[in-house]
């Protein structure tokens, strides 16, 4: 019997390749664009702003659905050695769309108004899309006879897409956002400190039976953390700070947690609200500092 080779693909053809190394640099165009763009201020332009049918947000959101689908269509049209003819329109949108969200962005900053930490993720999420579709696109052009494109790539695309299309570019929303998850961080603070005890007799001598049976495990373990079950104990000396700090730590989570449902009722530039998210992040990680501190040896000074 004669042995079968499995059928392969023919090398791409030369004007595919030539296309996708002008799509590659037109991804990096745009990279660039986005990494590299800084509010300009121009007193001099009279030039009257388009009015948008969509609101910046409602056109992040459209740009991004579509290109979802844009990229579907791209990867069927450039499988099993497509002709030039067929694949480059799907190729063309894929570019439109990613030169739409480009200038969407440029408008956004240049507004102004979405705030500091607001313009840093959606930079960081649009980059991140433009470099998974630049892969995908050296993927196609590094393929050999018979390679085929990893699924992953057209799926990493795909969550490129709905973290953009879920961005908020209102300030007051992602600030509250924020200060909610600090919140919850302090909130797990606080009931790690609330779960501390007071050390007794009867539970010192348990710890100290515990403690050389278990010698050659906790030398294994050196990296393990003490506090992880919340069954840490403190001396009655020690464990004199635990309630006032609790009171303190409580009234700072109250005043974190009040601001979520007032931004979320009004309506801000979003230029102090960098501010403001970062003096509560401070606060936050002080008080997060100040429950480590409880844990023995606690610093008397």
């Amino acid at each position: 019997t004669r042995n079968r080779q499995a059928p392969t693909k023919p090398a791409l053809n030369p004007a595919c390749r030539q296309y996708l190394a002008d799509m590659i640099k037109k991804l990096n165009a745009s990279i660039s664009q986005v990494q590299d763009y800084k509010q300009v201020t121009d007193t001099n332009t009279t030039e009257e702003k388009k009015t948008e049918e969509k609101s910046p947000q409602e056109q992040l959101q459209s740009i991004a659905a579509t290109l979802i689908s844009q990229i579907s269509h791209f990867t069927i049209a450039w499988q099993d050695n497509p002709s030039y003819e067929d694949c480059a329109p799907f190729g063309d949108m894929v570019i439109e769309s990613t030169n739409k969200l480009t200038e969407l962005y440029k408008t956004i900053i240049q507004e102004g108004t979405s705030g500091d930490f607001v313009e840093c993720k959606l930079k960081e999420s649009m980059i991140d899309l433009f470099k998974n579709i630049k892969v995908l696109a050296e993927t196609y052009n590094n393929l050999k006879e018979s390679a085929s494109i990893p699924a992953h790539l057209t799926g990493l695309i795909c969550e490129s897409c709905n973290t953009v299309a879920r961005l908020t570019l209102d300030p007051n929303v992602a600030a509250a956002v924020i200060i909610q998850k600090l919140a919850l961080t302090l909130k797990d603070a606080i009931d790690e400190l609330a779960s501390v005890k007071v050390e007794t007799k009867e539970t010192k001598s348990t710890s100290t039976n515990n403690s050389n049976n278990n010698a050659e495990d906790e030398e294994e373990d050196e990296d393990w953390d003490d506090f992880e079950d919340g069954s840490e104990t403190l001396t009655e000396s020690e464990f004199k700070v635990v309630s006032p700090l609790l009171t303190v730590l409580k009234s700072g989570h109250g005043l974190i947690n009040g601001l979520v449902p007032m931004l979320a009722q009004k309506k801000d530039d979003g230029k102090w609200l960098n501010e403001l998210i970062n003096k509560i992040g401070g606060i936050s990680k002080a008080m997060d500092d100040t429950v480590i501190s409880v844990y023995p040896p606690q610093n008397k000074e």
